[in-house]
């Protein structure tokens, strides 16, 4: 997980001097919503398969990538 979260952080100082710090934390914003209601969706599903299970895991995966990207880096850039 922590992995995922370092790789985002990566990604930010190419980007953040031509997309602009407010627009990287608005579409980031987005993005974790986006992905933690996939999550919630995938665990509160009655019947769950591992399909779903791991469906889960990677959209919180992802949820720390965005995180790592827009909402950890800007700060400290």
């Amino acid at each position: 997980m922590n992995t995922a979260f370092a790789a985002g952080t990566f990604f930010l100082p190419p980007t953040i001097e031509r997309w602009g710090r407010r627009a990287i934390m608005l579409y980031s914003a987005i993005g974790i919503t986006f992905c933690l209601l996939i999550f919630v969706i995938m665990v509160n599903i009655s019947n769950k398969t591992i399909a779903t299970q791991w469906t889960a895991v990677a959209f919180i995966s992802l949820y720390n990538f965005i995180l790592g990207y827009g909402w950890v880096g800007v700060p400290w850039l």
